[in-house]
Protein backbone atom coordinates (compact mmCIF):
# COMPACT_ATOMS: atom_id res chain seq x y z
CA UNK A 1 0.00 0.00 0.00
CA UNK A 2 1.17 3.40 -0.90
CA UNK A 3 1.21 6.13 1.61
CA UNK A 4 -0.24 9.48 0.58
CA UNK A 5 2.14 12.40 0.32
CA UNK A 6 1.58 14.33 3.54
CA UNK A 7 4.13 17.04 2.86
CA UNK A 8 1.65 19.02 0.81
CA UNK A 9 -0.89 18.70 3.58
CA UNK A 10 1.65 19.74 6.19
CA UNK A 11 2.71 22.77 4.15
CA UNK A 12 -0.91 23.82 3.68
CA UNK A 13 -1.57 23.25 7.37
CA UNK A 14 1.45 25.36 8.30
CA UNK A 15 0.30 28.16 5.99
CA UNK A 16 -3.19 28.09 7.50
CA UNK A 17 -1.78 28.15 11.03
CA UNK A 18 0.57 30.98 10.11
CA UNK A 19 -2.30 32.92 8.53
CA UNK A 20 -4.56 32.32 11.53
CA UNK A 21 -1.78 33.39 13.88
CA UNK A 22 -1.20 36.53 11.85
CA UNK A 23 -4.92 37.34 11.86
CA UNK A 24 -5.06 36.77 15.62
CA UNK A 25 -2.02 38.97 16.13
CA UNK A 26 -3.54 41.78 14.03
CA UNK A 27 -6.85 41.47 15.88
CA UNK A 28 -5.01 41.59 19.20
CA UNK A 29 -3.14 44.74 18.12
CA UNK A 30 -6.38 46.37 16.95
CA UNK A 31 -8.06 45.49 20.21
CA UNK A 32 -5.11 46.81 22.21
CA UNK A 33 -5.19 50.06 20.18
CA UNK A 34 -8.95 50.40 20.72
CA UNK A 35 -8.56 49.84 24.46
CA UNK A 36 -5.83 52.51 24.66
CA UNK A 37 -7.99 54.95 22.69
CA UNK A 38 -10.96 54.20 24.96
CA UNK A 39 -8.86 54.85 28.08
CA UNK A 40 -7.62 58.17 26.67
CA UNK A 41 -11.21 59.16 25.92
CA UNK A 42 -12.25 58.16 29.44
CA UNK A 43 -9.48 60.31 30.92
CA UNK A 44 -10.52 63.29 28.78
CA UNK A 45 -14.16 62.85 29.76
CA UNK A 46 -13.21 62.52 33.43
CA UNK A 47 -11.12 65.71 33.23
CA UNK A 48 -13.96 67.53 31.48
CA UNK A 49 -16.44 66.28 34.09
CA UNK A 50 -14.14 67.52 36.85
CA UNK A 51 -13.89 70.96 35.19
CA UNK A 52 -17.68 71.09 34.81
CA UNK A 53 -18.17 70.16 38.47
CA UNK A 54 -15.81 72.97 39.46
CA UNK A 55 -17.69 75.42 37.22
CA UNK A 56 -21.04 74.40 38.70
CA UNK A 57 -19.67 74.78 42.24
CA UNK A 58 -18.39 78.26 41.39
CA UNK A 59 -21.75 79.22 39.84
CA UNK A 60 -23.62 77.95 42.90
CA UNK A 61 -21.38 79.96 45.17
CA UNK A 62 -21.85 83.09 43.06
CA UNK A 63 -25.62 82.55 42.93
CA UNK A 64 -25.73 82.27 46.71
CA UNK A 65 -23.86 85.56 47.04
CA UNK A 66 -26.17 87.25 44.54
CA UNK A 67 -29.20 85.84 46.35
CA UNK A 68 -28.01 87.19 49.69
CA UNK A 69 -27.32 90.59 48.15
CA UNK A 70 -30.75 90.57 46.50
CA UNK A 71 -32.40 89.91 49.87
CA UNK A 72 -30.52 92.89 51.36
CA UNK A 73 -31.50 95.13 48.44
CA UNK A 74 -35.15 94.05 48.68
CA UNK A 75 -35.12 94.81 52.41
CA UNK A 76 -33.61 98.24 51.75
CA UNK A 77 -36.21 98.97 49.06
CA UNK A 78 -38.99 97.90 51.42
CA UNK A 79 -37.69 100.17 54.19
CA UNK A 80 -37.25 103.10 51.79
CA UNK A 81 -40.77 102.59 50.44
CA UNK A 82 -42.18 102.60 53.97
CA UNK A 83 -40.22 105.75 54.81
CA UNK A 84 -41.39 107.41 51.59
CA UNK A 85 -44.99 106.53 52.39
CA UNK A 86 -44.60 107.99 55.89
CA UNK A 87 -43.12 111.19 54.49
CA UNK A 88 -45.91 111.51 51.92
CA UNK A 89 -48.51 110.92 54.61
CA UNK A 90 -46.86 113.50 56.85
CA UNK A 91 -46.57 116.02 54.00
CA UNK A 92 -50.22 115.47 53.12
CA UNK A 93 -51.24 115.95 56.74
CA UNK A 94 -49.09 119.09 57.04
CA UNK A 95 -50.84 120.58 54.00
CA UNK A 96 -54.21 119.94 55.65
CA UNK A 97 -53.06 121.62 58.86
CA UNK A 98 -51.63 124.58 56.93
CA UNK A 99 -54.88 125.01 55.03
CA UNK A 100 -56.86 124.65 58.28
CA UNK A 101 -54.75 127.33 60.01
CA UNK A 102 -55.27 129.73 57.10
CA UNK A 103 -59.03 129.08 57.22
CA UNK A 104 -59.17 129.69 61.01
CA UNK A 105 -57.15 132.87 60.56
CA UNK A 106 -59.77 133.85 57.98
CA UNK A 107 -62.53 133.29 60.51
CA UNK A 108 -63.56 129.66 59.85
CA UNK A 109 -64.88 127.49 62.63
CA UNK A 110 -64.23 123.86 63.63
CA UNK A 111 -67.14 122.49 61.54
CA UNK A 112 -65.77 124.16 58.42
CA UNK A 113 -62.30 122.66 59.10
CA UNK A 114 -63.79 119.18 59.46
CA UNK A 115 -65.72 119.54 56.20
CA UNK A 116 -62.97 121.12 54.08
CA UNK A 117 -59.74 119.68 55.53
CA UNK A 118 -60.80 116.21 56.63
CA UNK A 119 -59.73 116.82 60.24
CA UNK A 120 -61.18 115.08 63.25
CA UNK A 121 -63.25 117.07 65.77
CA UNK A 122 -60.33 117.14 68.23
CA UNK A 123 -57.87 118.38 65.59
CA UNK A 124 -60.27 121.06 64.36
CA UNK A 125 -61.07 122.28 67.90
CA UNK A 126 -57.35 122.43 68.77
CA UNK A 127 -56.49 124.46 65.65
CA UNK A 128 -59.37 126.84 66.32
CA UNK A 129 -58.21 127.22 69.94
CA UNK A 130 -54.56 127.79 69.01
CA UNK A 131 -54.92 129.96 65.95
CA UNK A 132 -58.29 131.51 66.64
CA UNK A 133 -57.11 132.82 70.03
CA UNK A 134 -53.90 134.11 68.46
CA UNK A 135 -56.06 136.00 65.93
CA UNK A 136 -58.13 137.52 68.77
CA UNK A 137 -55.08 138.72 70.71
Amino acid sequence: MNMPDLTAFTDFHDVVLLGAGTVLFIMQMLLWTAVRRQRRNERRRFDELHRLESDVAALCSAATGVGERLVRVEDLVRRLTERHDQLELRAGTDRHYGQAIRLVQGGAGADELIANCGLTRGEADLIVMLHGVAQAS
